[in-house]
């Protein structure tokens, strides 16, 4: 990680960064590629590793966009839910690839590609606007927020973990790292980018000429930000409006100008915040889901210490060195707003707005390492000794430093690798038959109707039909305990056929799907009523209320 001159006068150039990038394409696809090319026989990949629930959210979206809808219709429950806008990108996309040959699944794929490509471009113009003229620590900068990590790594081999699980976020968190935003989701990977680059058009606002311009480009950013990952719009306030009022503290008067263009960029922010507030409010079923059901709360401060690790260490050591140097408040100032809108007891899913933190804390981490730690190592004694062993000892030791926190990036997808090549069943795989009943039953129920199906394929279906399920994807589920007793009890062999029937004619369910984890309930033959209209590979899909 030492191909650049170490005291150059001009901006991080692209043939630097490039190799990285395909070695992070690598990384981020390694375990798809593995699973997809190694299924165990009989079965194939459901197309994901992190959060499996929610991948059918995801490609249902992208399978209504390509149907022309443009809200978000939630049919993972059998009530009646109001189309919502959300997940908007996905939509965006079905609607682009609807005349285009490929499965959801592989445009899905494709899109998260072209995010993570986005986010590691955007955080060239981060480094570049933080950092002109230092190519060294904008290298190194970049560098640190795609592969640095915590001590997850020495958590898991010491042992630690096992009693703490909390202490592997920077391991499995999906909305911790970089890295793993790259890996898990298009618009993880998206939204990343547009925070990087919300807050590069931010600092470019309130610098130099064009500041109009910059605010309305901030604000375009900022809406396209919120309506990609909604989390973050209370965490692009807090940052923006402490940054502003750390602006007028600083020049010691109130700058009008600049906040009328802060108010540019955050009065749109504050719609889009009214708009889900309000759409939430008015949809009971939603309601519930987000007060009650969706709960998410943030990580304990140790495991946020051990996942941050040494680039915390560096980013406290370089907070002189940043003050000396007068750069941008506004990476510190990300991080204090992050920690607000994580930590004030607001909402209970405050969990899902730690996306975005480690790109400020690897920022400070790099002048930490830079500014402030090599230099002081230098004035060390250990220094000539140590500049006997090595020709390049500065280089060698921030090599050092950056093989220490890189460890639990690099150990994720040879992980979950492992997975792919040791996990026989659900939620990494299921039977191919099962897939292709569901493709038959997405071409043959209808939006009305509703299918009865366990856990497994009901959380599978949504990606082929617009039919709604009993049972589905956990968090848009209503009851979904409660219906999950239902359904083991419907498949019991010493549950009455009456039962069965009472519990068809209360929800109006029109399929049952009887196929491999439908069986594994009842462990044999049940009596079930309905014509049987499917009966392939194992599977065997009722219909009812003809």
């Amino acid at each position: 990680m030492n191909n650049l001159s170490p005291t150059p006068d001009d901006n991080l150039p692209w043939r630097a960064v490039l190799p990285w990038m395909g070695v992070l394409l690598l990384l981020i696809n390694l375990p798809y590629l593995a699973a997809w090319l190694l299924p165990p026989e009989g079965k194939q990949f459901v197309g994901t590793f992190v959060n499996p629930d929610d991948l059918a959210t995801y490609l249902s979206a992208m399978r209504q966009g390509a149907g022309g809808k443009w809200l978000f219709h939630l049919n993972f429950s059998p009530e009646p839910w109001q189309p919502k806008l959300m997940l908007l990108p996905y939509l965006l996309v079905g609607k682009v690839i609807r005349p285009l040959p490929g499965s959801f699944l592989f445009w899905f794929h494709l899109f998260r590609l072209v995010a993570a490509l986005l986010a590691m471009s955007t955080a060239v113009a981060w480094v570049r606007t933080l950092f002109p003229g230092q190519r060294r620590l904008q290298y190194t900068t970049w560098l640190l927020i795609f592969f640095g990590s915590g001590l997850g790594w020495l958590m898991a081999i010491s042992g630690l973990a096992t009693r703490w699980s909390g202490l592997l976020l920077d391991l499995g968190g999906p909305e911790w790292s970089a890295f793993m935003a790259l890996f898990h989701t298009p618009h993880f990977a998206l939204g990343l980018a547009l925070e990087m680059g919300l807050m590069t058009a931010v600092i470019r606002m309130t610098v130099g000429q064009g500041n109009g311009r910059w605010a309305i480009l901030a604000a375009l950013i900022g809406v396209a930000g919120g309506l990609t990952y909604v989390y973050h719009i209370p965490v692009y306030g807090l940052v923006i409006g402490l940054y502003l009022l750390g602006l007028a503290v600083q020049q010691r008067c109130i700058p009008w100008r600049l906040w009328a263009n802060g108010l540019v960029v955050l009065l749109p922010l504050l719609a889009l915040l009214a708009y889900y507030a309000l759409a939430s409010n008015q949809d009971p079923y939603f309601a519930n889901y987000a007060r009650n059901e969706h709960v998410i709360p943030p990580p304990a401060l140790l495991s946020v210490l051990v996942a941050t690790g040494i680039l915390a260490i560096l980013a406290l050591a370089g907070l002189p060195a940043w003050r000396a140097h007068g750069y941008s408040w506004l990476p510190p100032l990300w991080i204090v707003g992050n920690l607000i809108a994580l930590y004030a007891p607001t909402v209970q899913f405050s969990g899902r707005f730690t996306l975005g933190l480690m790109v400020p804390v690897a920022t400070l981490a790099a002048v930490g390492l830079e500014q402030a730690t090599l230099p002081w190592l230098e004035k060390r004694p250990f220094f000539a000794r140590f500049a006997r062993l090595t020709p390049t000892p500065t280089a060698t030791l921030r090599r050092m430093f950056l093989y220490l926190v890189v460890p639990s990036t690099i150990i994720i997808p040879f992980l979950l690798v492992k997975t792919a090549v040791t996990t026989p069943d659900f939620p990494t795989y299921i039977p191919s038959a099962e897939a292709a009943a569901a493709r038959w039953l997405g071409q043959e129920a209808q939006p009305d109707d509703i299918i009865l199906a366990y856990y497994p394929m009901g959380n599978y279906l949504p990606r082929e039909t617009d039919a709604r399920l009993f049972v589905s994807q956990l968090d848009f589920t209503t009851d979904l305990s409660g219906k999950l007793t239902q359904v083991e009890q419907f498949w019991q062999p010493g549950t009455s056929l009456a039962w069965r029937q009472a519990l068809i004619d209360t929800w109006s369910i029109d399929y049952i799907y009887e196929g491999t984890y439908e069986r594994a309930l009842s462990q044999q033959p049940v009596d079930l009523p309905g014509d049987i209209v499917y009966d392939r590979g194992g599977v065997t899909i009722y219909r009812l209320n003809d």
